[in-house]
């Protein structure tokens, strides 16, 4: 496991399949934090929490969590493959803003 960023102890991890050597790194509840990228460089799939859209960017660095923009900033940065959002607020009845973003 790695350390994310929130307001209490919170950890990412990291899983690999034995057989076929896919990488899954599993982030929730956690601010925007690039410093988790060498944890999850090359994986085949992420998922990471994507709280807020972007609108709500300076809301979502209040309660430590992420925007879905950033999600797909950490993605990139992390050159994953594969990017899976979660953990959205329920002031989204539509998921099409959060999607757009990521």
């Amino acid at each position: 496991s790695f350390p994310l960023k929130h307001r209490v102890d919170t950890n990412g991890f990291l899983f690999e399949e034995k057989e076929t050597q896919r990488r899954y790194a599993y982030c929730s509840d956690t601010a925007y934090a690039p410093e988790i990228i060498p944890y999850i460089k090359g994986v085949d799939l992420l998922y990471h929490e994507a709280t807020f859209a972007e609108s709500e960017r300076r809301r979502a660095a209040e309660t430590y969590h992420s925007t879905a923009r950033q999600a797909a900033e950490i993605a990139a940065a992390a050159s994953v493959k594969k990017l899976l959002i979660g953990h959205y607020s329920s002031r989204y009845n539509e998921l099409e803003t959060l999607l757009h973003e990521a």
